[in-house]
């Protein structure tokens, strides 16, 4: 029996780990709105529940229960989730694509029109300008005039061809070693895509837990055996612990497989990104491809577990071995487009889905259309599941900049501003694979990118980023402010910053902004100085490397001339060229102190304690302690050999790793919310940190978002109890993230409503509550949560009449599929 003091501690234990059903689960027929999210007004007498039992209910809400209890009771909506996905858009293009072999072409103004107004045009905008300021850099002044010229195609295909695939594996790699790291990933992911809101918990909870420790293992074997590589680059092959094995293509210099990882030193070697920075960009994009594809959620879609180590200046990829070859491919091309492959129907439809849920327009290639770049690889492989290789163009590119050496490659648009934006765009854009009107793709990415620049950074910088960066300093949380996450989930890049800065007159943003610009050129400048002191030295040693740390420590953060002098010049030369319009004119001048001082003339600590703290991060570096006093920065010398903990290490991979360890989290707070509020809370706020990395990479996603208004959930229970005030500082934060939730994709879903509203409902503002248990009862009127939740809200405002139509209701969708079994947390377990 479920006593009503059971119940809020139920609801929360019946959505736990949801989040990862909604990231591999089947599509439900959602209703999908078009206007904006919604954000019902919160209404601000808060009226008890007797005082509502004497109001009149309007007719408007009577019909909405009328209409919802009207709705077919559909128990395989519930049991049994069943794709009804039409292929009629899927034949469409197909059809369209096949005449003639070209796309219509749209009645725009020409490339060369575009280009002048987008590069020239800077007297009408600043912004507009933008990109014109870049192509002046060093005295070069070389505005486009027509369609950009990156190098040949070909040659970038011909080095990277069957790149991804060892063609000769090492003596020593068993087949069961080699398979053993893509098996269990696949099989985690299988069964995460299996969940339903009938899983039993525990079920959820061990899966979750798998995952983790699958990718913890191979975390620290990437870190093990990453350190080792880039450490013995500089020696001959004879002379490396673990030898480089041979491929077909060279891009990127070296490949090692070890323990069944494939490593691919992601370098410049062959002069085709203009540098290693750009390089690493470009490896960059490669996971951010696979995480798109992973959570597109199309069943049958497979990619290799992955992730990039950086070290000493240098970063690799790391990837799970695949059970492929080239005998295997099925779709794009692995030869520089001389051969293009979409022979299997069932894998080009699964493509078909991914594209339209990423917004990537299908194009022509040779005779074949694809719905990816040409150079995306899909393999049918020897275990008979499909997968995907090579995602480093998954998304197309903004326009092309002369001045940098093939900026198609390296300078791609956001995914969310991608899918987001008014219509699909070509992936292969600038890039030479495409037939027919090629015109049109680059003109519809010169479009794009001149909507990124003109329109949605101003807007974003006087709107969103203001507001949000205001209610964090209300709150006393600006020191803690998301910015990454920020702009990543209006579709920008961190190379705009500088022009996000510009356009912002918040004194606090343009703070806030600088600490991460400055950062971020301190992360280059330092990586840059490791890999130039590894091609001198030439030998895995670890001192010198230290040294080196230590010193460029010293040059930044000292209270000294060199610091001054550093921060004059270097500093703004470097942030001038890589954050353009990120300073202003006066800031500009070599006499401005970019070293900021507080009025009495005293070094300002507080902002370089958060430009220090900030480089800790991105860089992957541990200080001692005593570097976190102020103080140090009044120094001359503020770090010694002893301060540095290790030698800068950072690890980006997937966010579902990030995911599942928010998850665990989560879950060691719940075990603990009884015996140890105290630690219960501590584990929550980690929850919510792993939570918020996993959003720095993928900030739309609906299941991270739900899970962080959970656990802020699950943390006011403990603060507050079962019922919240309204103007708690936590309970804005999650209702933050679950509007957030609601208006991700797939957009107004029944669940997200549901959690909604019932958090409403714990915070008294019962009208708007009704109103979101409504929604989530039209968007799914066969949710039995919703249903009985719905009607026990009706019957504690005496409404029983009504209250037992929707508990029926919820019974008929449960009855004969699950019974309850409830265990030492008052937790329901499922059992079939």
């Amino acid at each position: 029996m479920i006593t009503s003091s059971q119940l809020p501690l139920w609801i929360l234990w019946a959505t736990i780990g949801v989040s990862f059903v909604y990231l591999f689960r089947k599509n439900r027929i959602e209703r999908e709105r078009e206007d904006e999210p919604i954000i019902l007004a919160q209404d601000q007498s808060n009226p008890s529940p007797i005082e509502e039992v004497a109001a009149d209910e309007t007719e408007t809400v009577i019909d909405r229960r009328a209409k919802i209890l009207a709705m077919p009771l559909v128990k395989s909506s519930i049991v049994e989730e069943i794709v009804h996905t039409s292929m009629d858009g899927y034949e469409q293009q197909i059809e369209e694509l096949s005449h003639v072999g070209k796309t219509p072409k749209s009645p725009k103004r020409n490339t060369e029109d575009l280009y002048r107004l987008y590069y020239e045009d800077s007297d009408a905008s600043p912004a507009a300008g933008y990109l014109y300021k870049l192509n002046e850099q060093e005295n070069q002044t070389a505005a486009y005039s027509g369609v950009s010229d990156p190098e040949p195609m070909d040659r970038f295909m011909d080095l990277r061809m069957s790149d991804s695939v060892p063609h000769e594996e090492s003596d020593e790699e068993s087949e069961e070693v080699r398979q053993d790291w893509n098996n269990r990933f696949q099989k985690s992911l299988h069964l995460i895509r299996s969940f339903d809101q009938f899983t039993p918990l525990s079920e959820r909870i061990q899966t979750n837990l798998d995952l983790l420790h699958l990718s913890r293992d191979f975390i620290f074997t990437a870190q093990m055996y990453g350190k080792i590589i880039i450490s013995e680059t500089e020696l001959p092959a004879d002379q490396k612990t673990i030898r480089p094995i041979r491929t077909h293509g060279m891009l990127g210099g070296e490949k090692y497989v070890v323990q069944g990882i494939l490593f691919k030193f992601a370098v410049d070697r062959n002069g085709l990104f203009g540098g290693d920075h750009s390089a690493a960009k470009v490896a960059g994009h490669e996971l951010k491809g696979a995480i798109s594809y992973l959570n597109c959620g199309v069943s049958g879609l497979n990619v290799p577990l992955m992730c990039l180590v950086d070290y000493r200046g240098y970063r690799l990829i790391a990837m799970s071995v695949l059970p492929i070859s080239d005998d295997t491919i099925i779709y794009g091309s692995c030869d520089a487009g001389k051969t293009v492959h979409a022979k299997d129907s069932n894998f080009n439809r699964m493509m078909w889905k991914a594209s339209s849920k990423l917004n990537i327009k299908p194009h022509r290639v040779g005779h074949e259309i694809l719905f990816s770049p040409a150079d995306l690889e899909g393999h049918r492989s020897y275990d008979g599941k499909y997968y995907l290789l090579d995602f480093s163009r998954v998304f197309p590119p903004e326009a092309p900049i002369r001045t940098i050496k093939n900026a198609h490659l390296s300078r791609l648009l956001r995914p969310e501003f991608i899918k987001n934006y008014s219509q699909p765009l070509c992936s292969d854009a600038f890039a030479g694979f495409i037939k027919g009107f090629h015109e049109d793709a680059n003109r519809e990415v010169i479009e794009a990118t001149d909507h990124l620049i003109r329109t949605l950074i101003p807007k974003f910088a006087n709107g969103e980023l203001r507001k949000e960066t205001q209610e964090a300093k209300e709150a006393g949380r600006l020191d803690d402010f998301r910015l990454t996450e920020t702009i990543h989930r209006n579709g920008i890049n961190c190379r705009y910053l500088g022009l996000v800065r510009k356009h912002t007159e918040d004194p606090e943003s343009r703070i806030m902004i600088l600490v991460n610009i400055v950062a971020r050129v301190l992360k280059n400048n330092l990586r840059q100085k490791l890999r130039k002191k590894m091609t001198t030295l030439k030998k895995p040693l670890e001192e010198p490397y230290r040294r080196l740390v230590i010193k460029f420590l010293n040059v930044v953060f000292a209270n000294t001339e060199t610091s001054e002098t550093y921060w004059r010049t270097s500093l703004k030369t470097d942030i001038r060229k890589n954050f353009l319009l990120a300073l202003t004119n006066e800031e500009s001048e070599i006499d401005y102190p970019l070293k900021p001082r507080l009025p009495s003339g005293e070094i300002d600590a507080n902002f370089l304690s958060c430009v220090l703290r900030r480089f800790e991060k991105l860089v992957g570096m541990r200080l001692s302690p005593r570097t976190q006093n102020p103080e140090v920065f009044f120094t001359q010398t503020p770090f010694f050999d002893t301060d540095l903990d290790t030698l800068p290490l950072r690890v980006k991979h997937m966010n579902i790793i990030n995911f599942a360890e928010g998850f665990f989290f989560e879950f060691e707070g719940l075990t603990h919310r009884v015996d140890d509020p105290i630690s219960a809370q501590r584990f929550y706020q980690m929850a919510i940190d792993k939570f918020g990395e996993a959003l720095d990479s993928n900030p739309n996603n609906k299941d991270l978002l739900l899970n962080v208004a959970l656990t802020w959930t699950l943390a006011l229970e403990i603060a507050e109890g079962n019922t919240f005030p309204a103007e708690n500082g936590a309970v804005l934060r999650a209702m933050e993230y679950y509007l957030r939730a609601i208006s991700a994709p797939p957009r107004y879903d029944s669940h997200s409503l549901f959690l909604y509203a019932y958090f409403l409902e714990r915070c008294g503002k019962y009208e708007t509550a009704e109103d979101y248990y409504l929604l989530s009862l039209e968007a799914d009127p066969n949710n039995p949560a919703c249903l009985l939740q719905y009607g026990n809200f009706l019957s504690e405002r005496q409404k029983h009449v009504e209250a037992e139509k929707f508990f029926v209701r919820s019974s008929v969708n449960t009855q004969g599929r699950t019974t309850f079994e409830w265990n030492y947390w008052g937790s329901p377990n499922y059992n079939d």
